[in-house]
């Protein structure tokens, strides 16, 4: 992510959105046998060159965004993140938010819910938004989606490719989707953030790997390791690439006391997940 604008923003929830919408896809494509088409970067690179002054504007008076984002208290990252996307598409004056969690339903029957559609340059897309924070299972083939788990060992990468592929993107087509919008085409796209962490240095056709980071067991830590910050969600999002004036330093490896997987800013200033000894057993 370039850090021309992004380290001149203080508010840290304006910052959570600048991350959200310019921080690179963890993956750069998705593999065969998924036909997952991610939100055109073309676009991100657009909205990125005519924002710095939206982003500075709402960085000197953030009441709004403020406000916008306490009328829930958002313990999830995923409700977080929808909340500040929801944001720049109602108030970036070049798109039009025209749908927004919109349930298709079907003789009774609910289909599904659709994220976002709005149009911009004259052209109505349709996104599904994730913010994934993935990790490598040991010694397992980075290119299989299945292998990359969440912190938790409940969720992995394929599951999200299937549901996306199978149930969310469809409903961009539907026939009640595009005769509410009164439109002939939807485009529809996945809108993918988040990161993804390695045990080990690896090699990948998928990913973006110059955008992976490290986890390590608890007994693997060198007691003088320098951790800055432990992370907290739903702040995990612009607090993985903090400004180094943000992150004093707080202690070494001693300060974790937690047998939950935690997330952490290291002396090197990147996150780095901490997980028990027996987190993949």
């Amino acid at each position: 992510m370039s850090k021309t604008v992004y380290n001149q923003l203080y508010d840290e929830q304006v910052r959570d959105l600048y991350w959200l919408l310019f921080s690179p896809s963890p993956v750069g494509n998705i593999p065969p046998p998924w036909k997952v088409p991610l939100f055109p970067e073309h676009i991100i690179k657009s909205w990125k060159q005519t924002s710095g002054s939206y982003f500075k504007r709402l960085d000197s008076h953030p009441e709004m965004l403020h406000q916008f984002l306490n009328r829930k208290k958002y313990k999830r990252l995923g409700f977080y993140a929808e909340a500040l996307l929801s944001y720049f598409f109602q108030t970036f004056e070049p798109i039009e938010l025209l749908l927004q969690n919109f349930q298709v339903r079907e003789e009774k029957q609910t289909l599904g819910e659709i994220d976002f559609i709005f149009n911009y340059d004259n052209v109505t897309y349709h996104i599904e938004l994730a913010v994934k924070y993935y990790l490598l299972l040991k010694s397992h083939s980075p290119d299989v989606p299945k292998n990359w788990v969440g912190p938790s060992l409940n969720d992995h990468f394929e599951r999200k490719l299937n549901k996306i592929q199978a149930r969310q993107l469809p409903l961009g087509q539907h026939r009640k989707v595009l005769h509410n919008l009164s439109a002939q085409q939807v485009h529809s796209y996945f809108f993918f953030r988040g990161c993804f962490f390695t045990h080990d240095r690896i090699h990948s056709t998928v990913l973006n790997t110059s955008k992976t980071y490290s986890y390590c067991f608890k007994n693997e830590l060198d007691k003088n390791v320098q951790l800055k910050k432990q992370l907290h969600r739903p702040n995990w999002m612009s607090a993985v690439n903090p400004a180094q004036e943000d992150l004093p330093s707080s202690g070494t490896s001693r300060s974790i006391t937690s047998d939950r997987p935690s997330l952490w800013i290291n002396g090197n200033n990147e996150p780095l997940f901490i997980l028990p000894n027996s987190w993949d057993q």
